[in-house]
């Protein structure tokens, strides 16, 4: 596995739809957008979380994509663990998607970088 880190600015050098969001991920933006102990005083309203997904399903560096048809046989062999885990069930949903649709996963969770092939962590 190997994590490779880099700042925020990576979003500058990326081309036209080679940033994409799926349903969990646009979920999980909505929600940290939000979220007032993740953002603080710069908390936003349902609305304006809405209004910045919107902005950014309109840049052209950023697409949409709906959800593999055999996501779910590779999702339920990445979570035949013995061991109870609340918090790997979106984690190995989305490293089944990332690798069902061939992309890599770009993040700020250190514990998911860690545990995902390839993955790029945004510091």
């Amino acid at each position: 596995m190997s994590t490779t880190r880099r700042h925020c600015g990576w979003v500058d050098g990326i081309e036209a739809r080679e940033a994409a969001f799926c349903r969990i991920s646009q979920m999980g933006l909505l929600r940290l957008l939000t979220n007032v102990r993740v953002m603080e005083r710069a908390a936003l309203t349902q609305a304006q979380a809405w209004q910045v997904y919107g902005e950014l399903h309109r840049d052209e560096r950023v697409s949409f994509l709906e959800e593999p048809q055999t996501i779910e046989q590779r999702w339920r062999e990445l979570t035949r663990r013995g061991s109870a885990s609340t918090n790997l069930w979106t984690d190995c949903y989305l490293r089944a998607f990332a690798e069902l649709r061939g992309l890599r996963i770009v993040t700020f969770d250190r514990g998911f970088a860690s545990s995902t092939p390839d993955a790029l962590l945004l510091e």
